[in-house]
């Protein structure tokens, strides 16, 4: 949690500096976008995992992880970065539901959900376009565009049967001309956006295999045969990587990426599944102190 906030700080210092090159109008600038997209991979995303384990949270980080929500959301919305805003609505929703879940009093979460169902139903009916505002223009220009079935299908006319098996290898690639030419030379790709189709590229079907059956018994434990929200949060924190495996390469070097196999840890262990909310909440808010022992 410790390093999650350093990855907060780090994500606004960044942003700053790197604001006027963000939020440049140009989509089709690579340097831009991903500016954008990588620090919302390695930075910004990580420290949702506060929003969604809020109970145990103190109120400091809480702020930060909104501060940083409304942040990359607006950047993604400006870059129209589909992806972005899927991942960030995602775990917010799911945030509410555990928070829903876990509360003793649910009439004002049920109001406010009901009051947010009148307001967009209110929106439908105002006689105005939502692509009137520049910062939604570039997202609803982009609106349901397919940009993914012409590099899938590159993806799938490279692959032989042996390689559907044990995949290419890391050093290997796809041939795909006219994508990101200036980065992939001679049109060979050794990047797919759907990171199901890079672990298949990488060792193939049995390498995806033997991931999937790691992560979905965990998240199986943590979410039905637990005591504590924790735990389910942890288990709902594998889901989402598992579901964002599709839009985003999540299997990748990043303290999310980290964070994923440590809360697969703590789903397998019975212990912490059968600790009591109260004993975790003093545990997390805790100062851990050392004790060493004096030589003789």
């Amino acid at each position: 949690m410790k390093v999650l906030v350093i990855c907060s700080f780090m994500y606004l210092g960044y942003t700053v500096f790197f604001l006027p090159q963000m939020i440049q109008g140009d989509l089709l600038d690579t340097f831009s976008r991903e500016l954008v997209e990588s620090s919302f991979k390695f930075l910004a995303f990580p420290t949702m995992f506060f929003l969604l384990t809020s109970p145990y949270q103190s109120t400091r980080n809480k702020v930060l992880s909104l501060i940083i929500f409304v942040l990359f959301m607006t950047l993604g919305a400006i870059k129209a970065r589909r992806g972005i805003l899927l991942m960030g609505g995602f775990v917010l929703g799911i945030s509410i539901i555990l928070n829903l879940w876990k509360s003793s009093n649910k009439i004002p979460w049920i109001l406010v959900g009901v009051y947010l169902l009148v307001f967009v139903y209110q929106l439908f009916l105002i006689e105005f376009s939502v692509t009137d505002f520049q910062l939604f223009s570039s997202l609803f220009d982009k609106g349901l565009v397919n940009t993914r079935t012409y590099v899938e299908n590159c993806f799938f006319n490279s692959m032989s049967t042996m390689d559907w098996v044990i995949g290419k290898g890391y050093n290997a690639g796809y041939f795909c001309p006219g994508i990101d030419e200036s980065i992939f030379k001679q049109g060979v790709r050794r990047v797919i956006e759907t990171d199901y189709l890079q672990f298949i590229l990488t060792g193939g079907i049995l390498n995806l295999a033997m991931i999937l059956f790691l992560m979905i018994p965990a998240a199986v434990l943590g979410l039905f045969y637990s005591k504590n929200l924790f735990c389910k949060s942890a288990a709902c924190w594998i889901l989402i990587w598992l579901v964002f495996l599709y839009p985003s390469n999540g299997f990748t070097f990043s303290v999310f990426h980290v964070s994923i196999w440590l809360m697969v840890s703590i789903c397998y262990n019975g212990s912490f599944r059968n600790l009591d909310d109260k004993v975790l909440k003093k545990y997390l808010k805790m100062e851990l102190k050392f004790n060493h022992r004096e030589e003789a």
